[in-house]
């Protein structure tokens, strides 16, 4: 599914997502060795980041449900970086 076409159903349910948690951003995300890529996006213009300027990866690391309430502000846990 890596760098994929985008997809109308994926754009669907991410619109949706956005409406109903009533948030500027959503994306739909895989995480490869180096970057994240963005299957599906709404409210961003770019299609990937680096890996390391991701929450992406973080989040997948950790043993519990991670709620980031300010992106601009919380940082990932060091020991998952």
């Amino acid at each position: 599914m890596l760098d994929t076409p985008p997809d109308d159903a994926f754009d669907r349910i991410n619109a949706l997502a956005a409406r109903y948690l009533h948030v500027p951003i959503s994306i739909v995300s895989q995480v490869d060795s180096d970057r994240i890529w963005h299957k599906s996006r709404h409210g961003l213009e770019s299609s990937e980041i680096d890996r390391e300027r991701g929450l992406c990866a973080s989040a997948i690391l950790q043993g519990e449900p991670w709620e980031i309430s300010d992106a601009a502000v919380d940082r990932a846990p060091l020991s998952t970086r």
